[in-house]
């Protein structure tokens, strides 16, 4: 665990007992959160405002911190003896889609990761990290009001707090772009995936769930033809051995 992180746990500990949230894992997960054995770290939006000034050489430490402010509050929930945890973390998955949107997923022999959004026009209200490994279930939620770009800093900086399969994956979230977002139908969408994920299977899904296209990624902007898409909700999903990236973008 490194030393920023360290700190914050300390300011949580003195600064605040453990916090009634409404957050996904209160939401979606409070049986299991009532579990004996689990390790539980809640940490309030007071102590990422403390933080504020704290000076480190390390760039994705220091972006975790100049959004501090943004930060309303981060809880974790880890079990590390749950003979059951790739299975949990599946239906972990399936129950929050409605709500949440795939930003990464990890899925390897020995560890599954989703790493999922509530965003809106950029602004993330929440992430939520599920985990589930040989024996490790691990639930994170963060919210406050954050910058999309920024949720590749604070993913790699609480994977130290947890399992360190976040560093698994190769680009952060932001590399991944779709754009303009929304567009018009007619509008070439643009998509720019990075080197890492050339020659990845790229579709894209309707509303329904429908494959409406799709291509093989390549070093340079690919362009989507709307014309025959219509108006809606798309989903794209990119996908190269055992990283998978998503995003979704609007046609008006």
């Amino acid at each position: 665990m490194n030393k920023i992180l360290q700190g914050i746990i300390g300011l949580m500990i003195a600064v605040s007992p453990a916090l009634a949230q409404n957050d996904a894992i209160t939401q979606y997960f409070g049986d299991y959160d009532q579990k004996e054995d689990l390790t539980t770290i809640s940490i309030s939006g007071k102590a990422f405002e403390m933080l504020e000034d704290v000076d480190t050489d390390d760039p994705d430490a220091q972006k975790m911190l100049d959004m501090a402010s943004s930060i309303e509050s981060m809880r974790m929930v880890i079990d590390e003896d749950e003979p059951s945890a790739r299975r949990l973390a599946k239906e972990a998955h399936q129950k929050v889609l409605k709500r949440f949107e795939d930003l990464v997923t990890i899925s390897e022999k020995d560890a599954l990761v989703y790493v999922m959004v509530d965003e809106s026009n950029g602004t993330v209200y929440e992430v939520l990290v599920i985990v589930g490994s040989d024996k490790e279930f691990i639930l994170a939620s963060l919210k406050g009001e954050m910058k999309l770009k920024d949720v590749g800093a604070l993913t790699s900086q609480l994977s130290n707090m947890g399992k360190e399969v976040f560093d698994q994956s190769p680009f952060a979230p932001n590399d991944v772009k779709v754009y303009p977002n929304p567009a018009r139908t007619g509008e070439p969408v643009s998509v720019e995936l990075p080197e890492e994920m050339k020659g990845a299977k790229v579709r894209i899904y309707n509303s329904t769930g429908k494959e409406v296209t799709s291509f093989i990624a390549g070093t340079d902007r690919h362009q989507i033809d709307t014309n025959r898409l219509g108006k809606g909700i798309f989903v794209l999903k990119a996908k190269k051995g055992d990283i998978e990236t998503t995003r979704k973008f609007v046609l008006n």
